[in-house]
């Protein structure tokens, strides 16, 4: 479809010959940011200015729509004030550098995002670019299991990757599978999730993310079943997955991982993830327990995990290689829960949940969406257990840009005048 039959007449509120310019941009950036979401920094970072610009040139419009009153975007607004604040305040009793308000800025793009979307006559040109970019990131996968060269540097590439890449994966997949009961083509949708779903179990050595797919197979029993099979499938779904995850090298490894935190301690120089985020765990809990309600400041937790390290190594609770720079030393916990309340402490905390939990809660949605939104939602609150994904660039763009999309419908149809043909 021509970009130009994608385009509406503007408002009354805004310039025509702008209009059609933003709504250019506004596409482009759709497609960019959908197709690179997954995989790209650079191609996201793309995408996210066509559609900076375009929003810039529909201020009027923006405005008109209030996307200010929505709760996902007001707990996040306040979720980055209160991180500015309380790390001025803590520089200025600590003397350490403000320096991390970058890292949380997706919190702050929400607004932008949703109203881009709500502007956007037809965003499926996002949903099309967002599953072929899931696809090729898939097949990219498959064709590195099968030791074909892929990018310059096989293994830098997709290890960097392995925690976000399910996410993305996943989050299509889950969307595809609702859409498949309103599509007219039920079982593309289908096979669409069942690639992302094997590609995260065969191809793919994230333990998030294997953890995420079996947690998303419980819901989809609560979700599409009724009655008795509501809680037989709850169950079932979720045992399948496990069972075929048995023959996955790739679980294997990652289990083969897990179990290290089992066995007993050794002067191995060798560091293993699970011991790792082990040490993370225990000592950030270290941390809110002598902190619990303003917390040691988010620059504050490296000195403070140091800390408490270097006592645990004098008492002989502790050893190396987990003891020794960079990792006594780390600038997170890989824990988004410990690191809010590590660093801003319990207001931190409250803020984090009731900005995730938000959407789900809020009034006037669809039933189709509130499934999405539900499926969403636990994708990134289950990751943020063992990672600091809204501190993660590729994690917290991915959720944002979903939940804003998703949440984007509602205005179209509760603001005539800013959309397709509705101009006063």
């Amino acid at each position: 479809m021509a970009l130009t039959s994608e385009l509406h007449s503007s408002p009354h509120h805004t310039n025509p010959r702008l209009w059609r310019v933003a709504q250019t941009l506004g596409l482009l950036g759709l497609a960019l940011l959908g197709a690179f979401l997954p995989s790209s920094t650079a191609g996201t970072s793309l995408g996210l200015v066509a559609l900076f610009l375009s929003a810039a040139l529909l201020l009027p419009s923006l405005w008109a729509l209030r996307v200010w009153r929505e709760p996902f975007v007001g707990w996040g607004l306040l979720l980055f004030a209160y991180i500015g604040v309380h790390s001025l305040w803590m520089s200025w009793t600590h003397a350490q550098p403000v320096s991390l308000l970058g890292g949380y800025s997706e919190l702050w793009r929400v607004p932008v995002l949703l109203a881009v979307f709500a502007l956007a006559r037809n965003t499926e040109v996002f949903w099309r670019a967002l599953v072929t970019g899931a696809i090729v990131l898939s097949g990219m996968y498959w064709l590195n299991l099968a030791g074909l060269p892929v990018t310059g540097s096989n293994a830098s590439y997709f290890e960097v990757r392995r925690i976000s890449a399910p996410l993305g994966l996943l989050a299509v997949g889950w969307i595809a599978l609702e859409r498949s009961f309103t599509s007219a083509r039920p079982w593309a949708m289908r096979s669409v999730a069942l690639f992302m779903a094997m590609t995260t179990i065969f191809a793919i050595e994230g333990r998030t993310g294997h953890l995420s797919l079996v947690a998303l197979s419980a819901l989809a029993g609560w979700i599409y079943f009724q009655g008795r099979w509501r809680w037989l499938c709850m169950l079932l779904l979720p045992l399948a997955i496990g069972l075929l995850s048995m023959n996955s090298k790739a679980v294997q490894n990652r289990m083969g991982d897990t179990l290290t935190i089992m066995q007993k301690k050794t002067d191995s120089t060798e560091v293993r993830s699970a011991e790792l985020r082990k040490a993370f765990y225990t000592t950030g809990l270290e941390i809110v327990l002598d902190h619990p309600w303003m917390g040691v400041g988010y620059d504050g937790i490296p000195a403070a995990y140091e800390e408490r390290i270097s006592r645990r190594v004098a008492a002989g609770e502790f050893s190396p290689p987990y003891a020794q720079k960079p990792y006594s030393r780390p600038p997170n916990l890989h824990n988004e829960y410990l690191m809010q309340w590590a660093g801003g402490g319990l207001p931190a905390l409250i803020l984090l949940l009731g900005w995730m939990a938000s959407p789900l809660l809020t009034k006037g949605h669809s039933p189709s969406t509130r499934r999405v939104l539900a499926g969403l939602i636990l994708l990134f609150g289950l990751g943020c257990l063992f990672n600091s994904w809204l501190l993660d660039f590729t994690p917290g763009h991915i959720f944002t840009v979903l939940i804003a999309w998703q949440l984007s419908g509602r205005y179209r149809q509760q603001h005539p005048a800013t959309h397709p043909g509705k101009s006063a």
